[in-house]
């Protein structure tokens, strides 16, 4: 029986790597720096906030007997918002993005900054294959 967990623990590793580096690298200038992969929270929101969210993972490689997973493509969305400025929305996403293509990531969505008035916010998709032998 092949050991698949790896697969499924893709995005968790992945979320993993970018709090720990993205604190690393943002918490001085930024102490309410908020990092998640949780699409709800009841706690009350803190500026700036980034949400790493794993979008359905595809495998792809199989193997002719089909028990093991061999490769997934995946795909990671990135949120990053603020109350202050575009600003800080394009200096926190830059970050992320460096520690996304550190890990060999490539832009499937490019950020776009928007802004409702009152919340600045940018979106980004980074995207690869990842084998199950490949190190992040």
């Amino acid at each position: 029986m092949s050991n698949n967990q790896w697969a499924y623990d893709l995005g968790q590793v992945i979320y993993s790597i970018v709090k720990k580096k993205a604190a690393e690298q943002l918490s001085s200038k930024y102490p309410n720096l908020y990092i998640t992969n949780e699409d709800r929270s009841t706690q009350e929101p803190s500026f700036p906030t980034i949400y790493v969210k794993e979008l359905a993972p595809v495998e792809i490689g199989q193997t002719l007997d089909g028990q093991s997973i061999n490769g997934v493509r995946e795909t990671i969305q990135i949120e990053v918002t603020s109350n202050k400025s575009r600003s800080d929305v394009r200096k926190v996403m830059a970050v992320v993005i460096d520690i996304m293509k550190n890990m060999r990531f490539q832009g499937t969505l490019l950020p776009e900054p928007q802004s409702d008035g009152e919340i600045y916010r940018s979106v980004a998709r980074l995207s690869r294959v990842v084998g199950a032998l490949d190190t992040l």
